[in-house]
């Protein structure tokens, strides 16, 4: 579970820098 949820917090800052590079 711990990995999943960092891997959907590392998700949401992935999306939040591409949204930033746009």
């Amino acid at each position: 579970m711990a990995k999943e949820h960092y891997f959907d917090i590392s998700a949401k800052l992935d999306m939040m820098e591409m949204k930033n590079a746009v």
